[in-house]
């Protein structure tokens, strides 16, 4: 786990991923809305959150009512990438410091929230070229296990969920969807 001097049964990381561009968006002449912006000091914090500026790229005319809004919207993360992180680059910004905690007997959950089609299920699961992290944290904790088996006892459990709510994508509703990792970990001295 990171040593941010906070309770590590409370840590929170939250992370955005943006992802890049489709082919067939770029054919609909779709443009980059969310951008990265370099670490931002915030008063009173000890780490640097990283900005991520949305831009509305409609701008109606006849439009008066947001005639005179801002056309950002600002949001801050923990951990914020843009289009061109690797998988490995998400892996150990967002995942890789849980593996410590877990072999130490604490659990971590790893999930992964958006609209559907936004990049979960790749940043996740990865292909056979790129793997995700599932398959990362999976080497990681294993290889974590075997060097400490001489000491230890473990039994390892995980859970997968996928769901998804919201209205179906093709009537113009929004559908959301949910991925989650729950490694489990129990360790006994032996």
């Amino acid at each position: 786990m990171k040593d941010t001097g906070e309770s590590k049964e409370q840590q929170l990381t939250v992370a955005l991923r943006i992802r890049p561009v489709s082919d067939a968006e770029r054919e609909e002449a779709a443009t980059t809305v969310a951008h990265r912006v370099d670490e931002q000091p915030i008063k009173n914090i000890e780490h640097r959150l990283k900005m991520v500026v949305l831009m509305d790229p409609m701008e109606d005319p006849d439009d008066i009512l947001r005639a005179n809004r801002s056309r950002e919207k600002t949001y801050m993360f923990d951990v914020a990438f843009d289009y061109s992180a690797c998988q490995d680059e998400v892996y150990r910004a967002t995942t890789k410091g849980l593996i410590e905690g877990l072999i130490s007997g604490y659990n971590a959950t790893v999930f992964a929230y958006g609209p559907t089609g936004c990049g979960k299920t790749y940043t996740m699961l990865g292909t056979d070229k790129e793997p995700g992290i599932y398959v990362r944290t999976l080497n990681d904790l294993f290889r974590a296990i075997e060097e400490t088996s001489d000491d230890m006892l473990y039994s390892v459990s995980m859970s997968y969920l996928e769901g998804s709510k919201g209205l179906r994508a093709d009537d113009g509703g929004f559908s959301a969807c949910l991925l989650a990792a729950v490694p489990n970990l129990i360790t006994e001295k032996q």
